[in-house]
């Protein structure tokens, strides 16, 4: 199971940034930004929120709840159904397949 920590570093390194670099961003020190890595400690809900935006991500993948990194609807109608969005052409498919993927999350 990802954790906040393992996402947030990935997330750094696929953007090239230094620990200090990304420190900068949020206003934070360094050893801040190592810990998060670590797991040793948690940002507070602003600065996730803040965090998740910077990487257009979702506070859920953020937090490894989830492995979709957005959770708007295309985002996840693109991974349900393979990328292949063209069989969603009415609202009642669209609304099934949000039902759907709601009660996989609530089993799981």
């Amino acid at each position: 199971m990802n954790t906040f920590g393992m996402r947030l570093k990935e997330l750094r390194e696929n953007m090239n940034l230094t620990q200090t670099e990304l420190a900068s961003k949020f206003n934070v020190t360094p050893p801040s930004i190592s810990q998060y890595e670590k797991d040793v400690r948690s940002p507070d809900y602003e600065l996730l929120i803040k965090i998740a935006d910077f990487f257009d991500v979702s506070t859920d993948y953020l937090l490894g709840r989830t492995d979709i990194e957005k959770t708007n609807i295309e985002t996840v109608a693109a991974h349900r159904t393979n990328g292949n969005t063209s069989d969603i052409k009415d609202v009642e498919g669209l609304k099934n397949l949000i039902r759907q993927v709601i009660e996989e999350e609530k089993n799981k």
